[in-house]
């Protein structure tokens, strides 16, 4: 995955885990989500994972967990539709009693590399 894209997907990753924090820059958002960058490269990592099969499944789970954060969590295909899929993470980090649960799709585009949708 090129750095644009991995940027791109740590953003979204942290807008979606902080849905009520509309407004904020994104430095606080990514503050306040308590994941930590090293955190949000294993999610992308996860999400990898589900995606690079040639048939992705739905149900198929893969976890992920970071010691030195005590952050872990799982990434779960909820919804294959054509070309697209539907990921739903779990998130959970040290002192934090509800897990974060972004959702985010990704398409198939015409090269056949895994996008999110614009």
């Amino acid at each position: 995955m090129n750095r644009f894209v991995r940027v791109i997907a740590i953003a979204s990753i942290a807008v979606l885990a902080a849905v009520p924090s509309i407004g904020k820059p994104l430095s606080r958002i990514l503050a306040e989500s308590g994941l930590s960058p090293l955190d949000m490269e294993m999610m992308i990592q996860a999400e990898a994972v589900l995606y690079s099969v040639s048939q992705p499944k739905t149900g198929t789970v893969e976890a992920w967990s970071n010691p030195e954060t005590e952050a872990h969590g799982t990434v779960t295909i909820i919804n294959r539709n054509a070309n697209c899929i539907m990921l739903q993470h779990e998130a959970h980090m040290k002192g934090r009693e509800k897990a974060l649960q972004p959702k985010r799709k990704f398409c198939k585009d015409d090269k056949g590399a895994w996008r999110l949708p614009l």
